[in-house]
């Protein structure tokens, strides 16, 4: 095994024993499989992103309602409730909420450890020390943080904004400090 970068064609046991590249053919191919396993990666991050958020939001806050026997229902009578009362879903019992918390809880272990796994073949593969190889992961990197980067900034956004309507929009607002409504206009 080499521990210097080059850029030959061949390669051999790539990952797996027997998983040699022999030609320029195989190895654009194998270059565009890792270029799409690293924006896979990059996605999956931004799943990684998502489940936080989802875990670390208001639990009354944007929940859909379960639909129990003893749910609370709500008919709103014109447009305008519809769109008030949109906002007031919620689960009607803790156990619902525990239950969604350790849920997304378990969704998030084992993303995790997909990404962990994911992340270590890609280590792997700039290990083999090809630079066609190291290349595609590192472009595969940027490309996949280009699409997904944006979507898990704009989902941090939405998230951030949803919570601070849900938190500015109580009762108590009114009676808030100079510091903590300017604090609120800033986030």
């Amino acid at each position: 095994m080499d521990t210097y970068f080059f850029t030959r064609v061949n390669i051999s046991n790539l990952l797996f024993e027997d998983l040699n590249i022999n030609n320029t053919k195989e190895l654009v191919g194998a270059c565009a499989i890792i270029f799409i396993a690293t924006v896979i990666f990059e996605a999956i991050k931004t799943v990684k992103v998502y489940i936080s958020l989802r875990l670390n939001e208001n639990p009354l806050a944007g929940v859909q309602n379960l639909q129990e026997p003893h749910s609370l229902e709500v008919t709103p009578r014109s447009h305008d409730d519809v769109i008030l009362l949109s906002s007031l879903h919620f689960p009607v019992t803790v156990r619902q909420i525990r239950i969604r918390k350790i849920g997304l809880h378990i969704l998030d272990s084992l993303v995790q450890m997909v990404n962990f796994f994911y992340g270590y073949l890609l280590m792997l593969v700039v290990m083999t020390y090809s630079v066609w190889l190291t290349v595609a992961v590192i472009v595969g990197c940027g490309a996949g943080y280009f699409i997904f980067g944006a979507i898990g900034q704009t989902l941090q956004l939405r998230y951030q904004s949803t919570q601070r309507s849900h938190m500015t929009s109580s009762p108590e607002d009114h009676h808030q400090t100079p510091q903590v409504q300017a604090c609120a206009g800033h986030l």
